[in-house]
């Protein structure tokens, strides 16, 4: 079995709960789709979240696509899998599961979009990886880059 890769600052007065994300890799025309999240000052993400009870990662993809950029997607190949440390804006101390995986767009569906706080943006490959807010996404972009050749 392939060790995971752990990223984040981990503090060791607190306790991290452990759960689980999934997050896409959209590559459309040469550009990749990014989440751009906020009001004036922004982060960036690729597309997904935590998976809700009872939900496959691959179904947690295709739910968080839609709901922060308003694209259906169908899922692909797993990318990686790293393990993250993070603080929760409600301030819960998490150690996430982040699955990556390729996706494909199927359609634009901007009714399904729901999270106002998230636009969607296409950055080249290279600008993601500057870009992105985790250190372990960006790593798990730069692998997808490597793979996808």
């Amino acid at each position: 079995m392939t060790d995971i890769k752990q990223f984040g600052a981990r503090d060791a007065g607190l306790t991290y709960k452990p759960r689980v994300g999934a997050y896409g890799i959209l590559l459309h025309d040469g550009r990749i789709a990014c989440a751009q999240i906020g009001y004036a000052k922004f982060t960036y993400d690729l597309p997904g979240g935590a998976l809700d009870p009872g939900e496959t990662a691959e179904q947690a993809v295709r739910r968080e696509f839609m709901e922060e950029t308003g694209l259906e997607v169908t899922v692909g190949r797993q990318v990686t899998e790293i393990d993250h440390y993070f603080i929760h804006d409600d301030g819960t101390p998490y150690n996430n599961r982040c699955h990556f995986f390729e996706v494909e767009l199927v359609a634009h569906k901007p009714a399904g979009k729901t999270e106002n706080d998230h636009e969607l943006v296409w950055l080249p490959p290279l600008e993601v990886i500057k870009r992105l807010k985790n250190e372990g996404y960006a790593w798990a972009m730069v692998l997808w880059l490597r793979r996808s050749g």
